[in-house]
């Protein structure tokens, strides 16, 4: 592949963004399973100024223990996702570097006079392009992958959210009942 020829490039941008946008929503589906919280879950926040001047807002008060719950619940499925998001940048750069770097030097049809830092730097950022910013048009002009996704990756995002809201209302009522044996 040569990152002198268009249809290489649109053939390497359609290929790995679409299969990035596929994995992130079976990604999002299975593994990312964020529970819904009642508008009036947070009681009472605290606000601190962050690092950048800006106000941060943190709940120190939760209407009941189950929000608090899935609020912090939530939180970790962010931070998973923040890992996955770090993923996809470590896995462009690589895919794309090795498609137009790597794979030409080893084939030597790279030619003598090429600028090869160029060439390297040149694939791992469109690697980095296509995976995180192609996905996101694609996100865009497709409808919500829950509607055309197979019905049985459906049923497991939902059988996930609800083992996980049951595991969570079990520890809130053993969090109750332990409560109101100390009193």
């Amino acid at each position: 592949m040569s990152l002198q020829k268009p249809f290489h490039i649109a053939a390497f941008v359609l290929t790995l963004g679409t299969l990035s946008y596929l994995a992130s929503a079976l990604w999002s589906a299975i593994f990312i399973v964020p529970l819904p919280m009642a508008p009036d879950a947070v009681v009472d926040v605290l606000e601190t100024e962050g690092p950048n001047g800006q106000l941060e807002y943190r709940p120190i008060e939760f209407k009941n223990r189950l929000e608090e719950l899935k609020y912090f619940h939530n939180v970790r499925m962010k931070e998973r996702n923040g890992y996955w998001v770090w993923g996809q940048i470590i896995i462009g750069l690589g895919i794309g570097a090795f498609c137009f770097y790597y794979l030409p030097k080893w084939r030597s049809i790279v030619p003598e006079r090429a600028d090869h830092a160029g060439i390297g730097i040149g694939a791992a950022f469109l690697g980095l392009g296509t995976t995180l910013i192609f996905p996101m048009i694609l996100s865009f002009l497709l409808p919500a992958p829950y509607k055309w996704f197979p019905q049985e990756i459906v049923d497991i995002a939902d059988l996930r959210e609800a083992a996980e809201l049951e595991r969570l209302i079990t520890i809130a009522e053993g969090y109750d009942n332990w409560v109101n044996q100390v009193d």
